[in-house]
């Protein structure tokens, strides 16, 4: 008794159902994500202009908070100076005998004191501002550092 066995060596045909769209449904899909990116991107860069703002905001007030503090110091230094100034003068009155001589010699001081400052200004006051202005600025994103 033979018993002979078929083998299948193809797979069952099967009905594969392809969609395709109207010439109208892939015009209406292709506008409709057109009109979605649109407002993704709108809304992109709406949200870095106001990010941008808020970054100019934020370095406004910085250098406010900084010009009313040097404002503040300045004026605390400018009436403690004067103070000094009148000690000063009182104490040369006292050793010189004369207002005349005491003011005088306080007056050649502060003359002297001006003068080397205009000869430093370059060391004293460029070169510190020079160097301070680009740490102030972030190169790679072009705002202003706290």
């Amino acid at each position: 008794m033979m018993v002979s066995i078929k083998l299948r060596t193809s797979l069952p045909k099967r009905k594969i159902k392809i969609y395709t769209m109207s010439n109208q449904d892939n015009k209406q899909s292709i506008l409709s994500v057109a009109g979605e990116n649109y407002e993704y991107l709108k809304t992109i860069v709406n949200n870095k202009i106001e990010i941008k703002k808020l970054e100019l905001l934020d370095a406004g007030s910085s250098i406010l908070r900084s010009l009313i503090l040097f404002t503040l110091m300045g004026t605390v230094c400018f009436l403690l100076s004067q103070v000094l100034l009148a000690l000063a003068a009182y104490a040369l009155y006292l050793w010189l005998g004369s207002w005349i001589q005491a003011l005088s010699i306080l007056s050649l001081i502060l003359v002297m004191f001006l003068a080397l400052i205009y000869l430093f200004r370059g060391l004293l006051i460029y070169r510190s501002v020079n160097k301070r202005i680009p740490n102030l600025l972030d190169v790679n994103s072009a705002t202003i550092k706290n």
